[in-house]
């Protein structure tokens, strides 16, 4: 084969693969231990301060970023080893509803068709709307994170991105980030804490997962290129 046809054929396949179907982003990180709070633990023990401190530092190593369930849309992902959710977009206006609550319960419409999910009032919950705005003198998008009070009906909105978790075990940081027009919503950092809970979240989403698509990446040929899409498995 000539080396430029090689070329130009590399291209259209493999670079269009990039233009993927739209899109939510969302990557965890773990939540940092302070050199002060590692001290201030360290000195509550009576053991010498370098060991303790060195214990402490490579416990706090385990990474709570991993494995945290979520849901959007009716589909499910569990994030990666990088601490990535991602999720097929299926509403229009670029702002999310994020909750944080270990667990929901299902309406139902009909047999096993869901209808919405609702909150369950003995749980602890948290919520924050995202939404990108732009700022017409800067000439910039930002996403504006401001945490709001639950729903008056209880019922979750079809925009809500939530995260099977206890609300004092995640940091939502509040206020501005700065993003991208993109039709692809990649969110604000959040921030996970050690003791999460993920076994115990696992455990719930496993009795509902039934009603959930789980998420799975294809590539389907198109004319001309091939184009990467998230589905339900």
């Amino acid at each position: 084969m000539n080396k430029k046809y090689r070329v130009v054929t590399y291209l259209v396949l493999f670079g269009s693969i990039a233009h993927a179907a739209p899109r939510i982003n969302l990557y965890l990180e773990n939540y940092p231990l302070s050199p002060d709070k590692v001290q201030r633990m360290a000195n509550k023990m009576n053991q010498p301060r370098k060991i303790t401190q060195y214990q402490l530092e490579r416990l706090f190593e385990y990474q709570p970023k991993v494995g945290i369930l979520a849901t959007y849309a009716g589909y499910l992902d569990v994030s990666n080893v990088n601490g990535l959710l991602m999720f097929p977009r299926k509403h229009i206006a670029p702002e999310i509803m994020l909750v944080i609550t270990p667990q929901v319960e299902p309406e139902f419409m009909f047999g096993t068709t869901i209808h919405h999910w609702k909150l369950k009032e003995s749980e602890k919950q948290a919520f924050f709307k995202i939404s990108r705005e732009y700022d017409k003198e800067a000439e910039s998008y930002f996403w504006n994170t401001t945490q709001v009070s639950a729903p008056e009906s209880n019922i979750l909105p079809l925009e809500s991105l939530l995260i099977f978790a206890r609300p004092k075990d995640v940091f939502v940081p509040t206020g501005i980030t700065e993003t991208n027009g993109s039709e692809n919503l990649t969110l604000p950092m959040i921030y996970i804490k050690k003791g999460a809970g993920v076994l115990d979240n696992a455990f719930f989403v496993l009795q509902i997962s039934s009603f959930l698509r789980p998420i799975e990446i294809i590539y389907k040929p198109e004319a001309k290129r091939y184009q990467d899409q998230l589905i339900g498995g």
